[in-house]
């Protein structure tokens, strides 16, 4: 059940609503100047807020990680929805996570607001709000946190609720070099570095499984994220691409099944001539992409852990997605307008054969599911 405050706010119109929010947290953060480089000299603890979209969030892991480089003594701190966190805990073994789900997300929402609470008693120094376009439940806890700097982008939000506003130019398409701004406006350098590490635990597990689909762990492995090319581009579309990957490259074919996915998508796939890898936690997949020497993805989170993994592979995009991909990175593109067709396939197959070389054709190939 929802809180009075909810309804009662629900009876304002939305200028009204979020100038009452503003209030608020202007009442609780006051109107101190920043003083830099003063209030960044001892930071101790960070909360870091998380946009709500996987793809998204998985942009800001460089941004992230340098700007632990530039804090390398406070402790973190991620709010973010439970989806989100699972990708996260892979990436940031240290930090804490305060998780929702986003039925507890609005205005005046009791769940929210227990947050909210735990986390003003945290006293954090700094807060990063990620999300460009987050929901007014979301900048209340911002305000709620009255940390000394409360830093985002300009799409975001103004003063109260950020004290530290940063403009994203729009020259890089890539959202990751975008997004680094921030990181950039407090002193810290993105740049090249080991983004995501798979344990060895992991590693191991991904073997035995692999065994037990009847595959060569030594084997040359390509990973193909069948079932998010189909969910975007269709079952038949998707099929001819295999069948011509499966032609054109002497890998051993495997595809994880989705969560959630239809029943006979793995007769679909078995079908298709490639091997069905049941789901996968987040750091199975990790573990699984790390082995392979090609990923095949759509705009998935396998494409951009592919890309924090520094793996070989081809993204399938559509052209208005291209940010997605970072540049200069290990994953190339092969982008669309409308829809894909044969030239996109064709495009899709050469661009896997030149990743490959001419090295692989001597490597043992599985083309078949169990």
């Amino acid at each position: 059940m929802r809180s009075i405050g909810y309804y009662l706010s629900r009876t304002l119109p939305a200028e009204r609503r979020r100038a009452l929010v503003q209030h608020l947290c202007a009442r609780r953060c006051g109107r101190q100047a920043l003083d830099y480089p003063g209030h960044l000299s001892h930071v101790r603890s960070m909360l870091v807020v998380l946009p709500e979209d996987v793809l998204t969030a998985l942009c800001h892991v460089e941004n992230i990680l340098a700007l632990g480089e530039r804090f390398p003594q406070a402790s973190v701190t991620f709010f973010c929805r439970s989806e989100v966190a699972e990708y996260f805990h892979s990436i940031t073994a240290d930090a804490s996570f305060v998780e929702y789900d986003t039925s507890q997300r609005y205005l005046f929402s009791p769940a929210f607001a227990r947050h909210g609470a735990a986390l003003a008693h945290e006293r954090f120094d700094l807060c990063f709000l990620l999300d460009t376009s987050p929901d007014l439940s979301v900048l209340n806890l911002v305000g709620q946190t009255a940390a000394r700097v409360r830093a985002g982008y300009a799409e975001a939000a103004d003063y109260p609720f950020l004290n530290h506003i940063v403009r994203v130019s729009g020259v890089a398409t890539c959202l990751a070099e975008r997004y680094s701004a921030l990181a950039r406006s407090l002193g810290a350098a993105p740049g090249q570095r080991p983004m995501l590490e798979v344990s060895r635990e992991v590693r191991e597990g991904v073997v035995h499984l692999l065994r037990d689909l009847r595959i060569d762990p030594d084997a040359p492995l390509a990973v193909v994220d069948a079932c998010g090319i189909a969910r975007a581009l269709g079952r038949p579309w998707t099929a001819g691409l295999l069948e011509r990957l499966r032609a054109a490259v002497p890998l051993t074919f495997c595809s994880p099944l989705a969560h959630g996915e239809p029943d006979d998508t793995g007769r679909w796939l078995a079908g298709c001539g490639v091997t069905v890898v049941p789901p996968l936690t987040v750091p199975r997949l990790a573990a699984l992409l790390s082995r392979s020497q090609l990923v095949v993805t759509g705009n998935s989170p396998a494409l951009q852990l592919s890309a924090l993994l520094a793996r070989p592979g081809v993204a399938v995009l559509a052209s208005a997605q291209i940010g997605y991909l970072r540049s200069g990175g290990s994953v190339r593109a092969v982008c669309y307008d409308g829809a894909p067709g044969e030239t996109t396939v064709a495009a899709t197959v050469a661009e896997a054969s030149r990743l490959m070389g001419p090295g692989v054709a001597g490597g043992k190939r599985n083309s078949g599911g169990r």
